[in-house]
């Protein structure tokens, strides 16, 4: 393990000790874990971009489409005129 010396509020240090007791882990335990799931959110969020970033090429090939290459006999406008 590396240490690393950190900076936290009045605040972040009463809730920390107050994990601790409750939980019987160390500060130190418990930075480590938070930093994992923090470290975890983060990549989960890069994967959700990737994702996404497919999703919009997909659609935007899609959109490349004339009716006709997509088997539609429909436009939108005749179906509002059915209406």
């Amino acid at each position: 393990m590396v240490r690393k010396q950190i900076y936290i509020a009045l605040q972040q240090q009463k809730t920390l000790k107050k994990l601790a007791r409750t939980t019987g882990k160390t500060e130190a335990e418990i930075i480590r874990a938070a930093l994992d799931q923090h470290i975890r959110t983060l990549e989960f969020d890069q994967e959700r971009k990737e994702a996404w970033r497919g999703i919009q090429a997909t659609i935007a090939e899609r959109m490349k489409l004339r009716p006709e290459a997509t088997a539609r006999t429909w436009t939108r406008e005749s179906l509002y005129d059915d209406i």
